[in-house]
């Protein structure tokens, strides 16, 4: 009788692949994970150990102490507040006992991405038996060696084993801590290709991120606001339906309703010097000369319809000459290479070269006379870089190649060779067309389809073969 399955025991699989990481890969780990019972336990497990190190105990500490569950949580009381009351009570103990030897990593006592400043915070609800302590060793300055960025660590691991951590982290996946590390600080320029380097992976998380960012330059936060998430045709949507009295103001719509709001209330400032950015404000003027008499819904600034930049957008060296934000960008719309010799290769081979056409580019082009009747079959409308339409476009070339492909099978069995051979042509014109005009998700997709479509023709070709001969 064979031996029953052995259990998953996702905390016991976080604590092997930990243990053999320097101190400071585990601090750059468990700095990105949430509260939920399993990632407590890991929590649990490393403040025991030996060789960690004080600061990251400190980290711990303080963000069990001051965090709720989720950043946007209402209650002041997270769950498994007894189980943090232990583990902060370990981490006091100690201390107390002097058992936190080693004090050789830096933390700048804030939360990762949230960026709230955690030590001396007010302290959370529900930690029952925890008294409160804290001792003067846990307020830092914590200014030793700052750990390496997490992509970098799972670098030297197969994806297979670090996948124990996708619902452990708290902000969605480790590049979006590993870039919003990295961009702070930076000047608003770096700001600005940052945008443009995430576009074609709709990262709209990380834009409503940097949208909420107190050092977030205008320029940036219009180039958002008509670009990403919540593109502009949906701006021009939201105001229609609020003029025609389907909706009100308060249905909020995420980062669009935040930028608007500061910018309302004049809370970006213009970056120096004040870069232009592209809006649709043109356009938008336009929708609302159909209802006459009628003010903007959405009360949209001037200065938000039109950039008052008085410099061109920044035109930048490109920023994956840097490997850990090529690291970070890649992650959002692709894989990274495994082990860390083959990412370099792979970043060296050609991933510093970028010949992405821009926001505005795509839109242009599929606005055009032409473009914008095909594009209103294809994407549903104006293209606006919205991951729904390129699914959307996605899924109608591929209806309209089987269909095609079909037809012609079934004209050539039955001996309409004319009609088979036209049909054929179209098939190949529309895949040509489809392919070099739209938007279709990436060179991954399309190389699938070309090997699927390769695998299919063989297949037939031999299936009607065979069926000939039984003929």
């Amino acid at each position: 009788m064979s031996e029953p399955a052995a259990e998953y025991d996702l905390v016991q699989d976080a604590i092997d692949f930990l243990s053999p990481l320097t101190p400071a890969k585990r601090h750059a780990i468990v700095r990105a994970i949430g509260f939920d019972e399993e990632s407590l336990a890991v929590m649990a497990w490393l403040v025991a150990e030996p060789d960690c190190d004080l600061a990251t105990a400190a980290m711990i500490f303080w963000r069990l102490r001051s965090l709720l569950d989720m950043e946007n949580d209402t209650q002041r009381t997270p769950r498994h507040g007894a189980v943090r009351a232990i583990i902060l009570n370990d981490i006091v103990a100690r201390v107390e006992n002097g058992s936190y030897t080693s004090s050789e990593l830096a933390w700048d006592g804030c939360e990762a991405m949230e960026r709230t400043p955690l030590i001396g915070a007010p302290q959370v609800d529900g930690l029952d038996g925890y008294g409160g302590a804290a001792p003067s060793a846990l307020y830092g300055p914590f200014d030793g060696l700052a750990p390496e960025p997490l992509k970098f660590i799972f670098l030297d691991f197969e994806y297979a084993d670090d996948d124990i951590f996708d619902g452990m982290w708290r902000y969605g996946a480790d590049y979006n801590v590993d870039l919003s590390d990295w961009l702070i600080g930076k000047p608003a320029d770096v700001w600005m290709q940052t945008f443009e380097d995430l576009l074609n992976a709709h990262p709209h998380d990380f834009y409503d991120w940097m949208a909420r960012q107190p050092e977030c330059p205008s320029c940036v936060a219009g180039r958002i606001f008509w670009g990403c998430s919540d593109p502009f045709y949906a701006i021009h949507d939201r105001a229609v339906a609020m003029l025609s009295g389907e909706i009100a103001r308060e249905d909020g719509f995420g980062t669009v309703t935040y930028i608007l709001e500061r910018w309302q209330k004049g809370g970006y400032a213009d970056s120096e010097p004040n870069y232009q950015f592209w809006s649709g404000g043109e356009s938008y003027l336009e929708m609302l000369k159909r209802f006459p008499g009628a003010a903007d819904p959405l009360d949209i600034p001037h200065t938000l319809l039109f950039s008052q930049g008085t410099e061109p957008a920044p035109t930048l060296p490109l920023l994956s000459s840097d490997f850990a934000y090529w690291c970070a960008v890649e992650s959002f719309g692709g894989l990274v290479e495994r082990p860390r010799e083959k990412a370099l290769q792979q970043w060296h081979a050609g991933a510093i070269v970028d010949t992405t056409p821009s926001w505005e580019e795509y839109w242009k082009a599929a606005n055009t006379p032409l473009g914008g009747v095909h594009s209103a079959f294809f994407y549903g409308g104006p293209f606006t870089g919205e991951k729904a339409q390129i699914d959307r476009a996605w899924k109608i070339f591929n209806a309209v190649s089987i269909a095609l492909a079909l037809a012609m099978i079934v004209a050539l069995r039955f001996g309409f060779s004319a009609i088979g051979s036209g049909l054929l042509l179209a098939l190949i014109g529309f895949v040509a067309y489809a392919q070099s005009c739209f938007k279709l998700g990436g060179w991954r997709r399309l190389a699938i389809w070309w090997i699927s479509v390769t695998a299919v023709s063989f297949i037939g070709a031999f299936f009607f073969r065979w069926l000939n001969g039984l003929s």
